[in-house]
């Protein structure tokens, strides 16, 4: 039976007119959706793009209005991330929790404000070059602020601290202190390696820069680099600075294991290096104050350091050789320039050979001291010799030009 459709128009408007008088009526006309909520037409929109309408509504990007909307800021405005409370989700029906963050750990500062530090700084850096400031001064004004680049916070505080109070006229306290940043066992026949300044290498190697002239120094620090290079076969390498105090060069050199006495890992600390297996020989000797040493052992140690002390004697005399060397090449005459020049190369030669039996021979045990006690004997004997030699020919060259 087909219906009629004046009567089907009839019933929709009478549905309609029910509709509206159940509906609170409104002063303003139709009721906005309040914000945040879809409207309407938004609503026939999705659901005709979800049924395979128009794709262009579909897919329509939403705007950054909306996005904003959508998807709120979790940091308010001019509000420090920490102090907003972590929001987390609960179940439905359920308000939701707010759990405060856990406060972090305060940073460890230097105690004093930057520009007190930067004033001590430079003034540090000054006294490394300070003409009127001895050799000694410059060089523990640059073992200090290298130690002050390599620390941490806590050393770094104790060497800002230190010369607050005790200045920058006197910096012997340097020398009382050891910095020690962390304990380790270092194994017998290993080696310490790194990147080393001058003063630093020549006191590995028992010299003391403060009593070198300028050109000694260079020279003396080439020819431990170049003893270096042959012993362990590699290339050294040399970070350059326009300071030449500060320029530091890759070097290794054998150690012998060290047991600490006491140490402090982040400041400073008062050590004991003393070889393991002959601790106990040490303590007997401070037990038995009338032990007599050993006649081999007393030997040895004469020689070992008579050769020491002449390793720096002729390291210094070869460089003032060196020196009234390009005089006589400069002036001439040139025939004593050519005979000079030979006896550098051999004076030379021998520092090389001494400074490397010094270090094979340092610490040796009782058995190997009987077994090289005639060899170190007779390299001391050749040490004095030359000694003498290059300290009476370097007396005659620099009198020749009044020096």
């Amino acid at each position: 039976m087909a219906v009629d459709p004046e009567k089907r128009r009839r019933q929709a408007e009478a549905a309609e007119a029910r509709s509206q008088a159940a509906a609170p009526a409104s002063p303003t006309g139709p009721v906005a959706p309040a914000a945040g909520e879809p409207h309407a037409g938004d609503n026939q929109e999705k659901e005709k793009g979800e049924k395979g309408g128009d794709p262009a509504v579909a897919w329509r990007p939403c705007s950054s209005v909306a996005l904003g909307k959508m998807r709120p800021s979790a940091v308010p405005c001019g509000t420090d991330e920490e102090e907003v409370p972590r929001r987390t989700k609960s179940a439905a029906g359920e308000p939701v929790k707010t759990e405060p963050l856990s406060p972090q750990k305060p940073k460890e500062t230097l105690g004093m404000a930057k520009a007190e530090v930067a004033g001590l700084l430079t003034s540090l850096k000054y006294q490394i070059k300070a003409k009127k400031m001895t050799e000694k001064h410059r060089e523990q004004a640059n073992d200090i602020l290298l130690k002050y680049q390599q620390s941490g916070v806590h050393g770094k505080k104790e060497i800002l601290q230190k010369l607050q109070t005790s200045g920058l006229r006197d910096l012997s306290w340097f020398a009382e202190m050891q910095s020690e940043y962390q304990t380790q066992s270092v194994d017998k026949e290993s080696t310490t390696k790194g990147y080393f300044n001058r003063s630093q290498i020549l006191k590995m190697n028992g010299l003391d820069p403060s009593n070198m002239d300028e050109a000694v120094a260079a020279d003396t620090l080439k020819d431990l680099i170049a003893d270096c290079e042959a012993e362990f076969g590699f290339k050294s390498d040399c970070k350059p600075h326009k300071n030449p105090l500060l320029a530091k060069y890759y070097y290794k050199q054998k150690v012998e294991t060290e047991d600490t006495a006491a140490t402090n890992s982040l400041g400073w600390s008062s050590c004991a290096n003393v070889e393991g297996s002959d601790l106990g020989r040490l303590v007997e000797k401070f037990d038995n104050p009338d032990l007599e040493v050993p006649a081999n052992e007393e030997a040895w140690n004469k020689a070992y350091s008579a050769c020491k002390a002449a390793k720096s004697k002729l390291g210094k005399v070869a460089g003032e050789l060196e020196e009234q060397h390009a005089k006589l090449v400069a002036h001439g005459p040139q025939a004593e320039a050519d005979e000079v020049g030979p006896k550098i190369e051999t004076l030379r030669g021998f520092l090389k050979t001494l400074r490397f039996k010094i270090s094979e021979w340092m610490n040796m045990s009782e058995g190997c001291m009987e077994a090289k006690l005639p060899e170190l004997t007779q390299l001391s004997e050749e040490a004095t010799s030359h000694l003498a030699a290059a300290t009476a020919y370097n007396k005659k060259l620099k009198s020749r030009f009044g020096v």
